[in-house]
């Protein structure tokens, strides 16, 4: 893990250039500002599928882990050790674009409600673990504000790292294939009142409106008093 780790730093300090760097890409949050017990949506993009293990294709399953006790790293990697929560299987998707997105990965899972503000680790591999997914390599997030101090020691920064330059991680939403997922998990963050709900509320006004129309055509067929009084 401690290689995964650096190398993942690398790439939070070249958050600029192209997702692809010293052969490596990355999982990035769709989400900012993210909070625990958020809903979180991470992607990542490979130009091929699973190398490290010849019995393992991209139509097998992976699964994220999100690093909450670094001191429990074996050295290995991947390293899906004691110190990681599992947070689900990511949907692999063949994009047909070739390149370096030839697949996209991505998986929406809830922020652990009880963790502490701070920059965690992203971690995936099949299961058992024997390899990870192409060219993606880990991921970072980003998770409430924690200090300047809790972010150089998450993170692992370099004592004379320009802190000014620190921003969290974050995927491109001018990327359609980025834009998409954003579009889901934004309606399933604003709950059921943005279509769950709408639906509910339709339902009982139209069972209500036939009642009521029901009530009125009785009325007038009985010549009662009804809505219109005695």
């Amino acid at each position: 893990m401690r290689r995964l780790w650096i190398i993942t730093v690398g790439a939070v300090l070249l958050v600029t250039v192209s997702p692809v760097w010293a052969g490596g890409s990355w999982f990035e949050p769709i989400e900012t500002a993210i909070e625990p017990g958020d809903t979180v949506t991470i992607v990542g993009f490979s130009g091929f599928g699973p190398q490290g293990d010849p019995g393992v294709t991209a139509e097998d399953a992976f699964f994220g882990y999100l690093e909450v006790d670094r001191s429990q790293r074996t050295g290995g990697y991947p390293d899906v050790h004691a110190g990681v929560v599992p947070i689900g299987q990511f949907t692999t998707t063949d994009t047909g674009l070739g390149g370096w997105q030839q697949y996209r990965l991505h998986l929406r899972f809830d922020v652990p409600a009880d963790l502490e503000p701070g920059v965690y680790n992203v971690v995936h591999c099949n299961d058992p673990c024997t390899t990870t997914f192409g060219e993606l390599l880990g991921g970072v997030l980003q998770v409430g504000n924690p200090s300047e101090a809790v972010i150089r020691a998450d993170a692992e920064l370099p004592d004379d790292y320009d802190f000014g330059q620190w921003a969290p991680v974050q995927a491109s939403l001018d990327d359609p294939l980025v834009a998409e997922l954003a579009e889901v998990g934004t309606l399933a963050r604003t709950g059921p009142t943005s279509t769950a709900m709408l639906v509910m509320v339709g339902t009982f006004l139209c069972l209500a409106g036939v009642a009521i129309c029901r009530w009125v055509k009785s009325d007038v067929a009985t010549g009662s008093g009804g809505l219109h009084g005695a």
